[in-house]
């Protein structure tokens, strides 16, 4: 499972999974120190990919 904040960069790499938190920078891929609950969103929303894609390749774009 891959959590991108550059999915133009990760697509050629065709991960098996992968999911795209929109508005997250480089070094707080799963949101700023602190965000805990924001940080819970990314990474339930990761695990879910394993149920849901089928594609390698796949980025799945999500508002966090």
């Amino acid at each position: 499972m891959l959590i991108t904040v550059s999915p133009e960069d990760s697509r050629p790499m065709r991960p098996p999974r992968a999911v795209h938190p929109v508005g997250h920078k480089l070094g707080r891929v799963l949101g700023a120190a602190g965000e805990r609950d924001k940080q819970m969103r990314v990474l339930t929303e990761a695990l879910r990919q394993f149920e849901f894609q089928r594609v390698p390749g796949t980025i799945v774009d999500f508002e966090p």
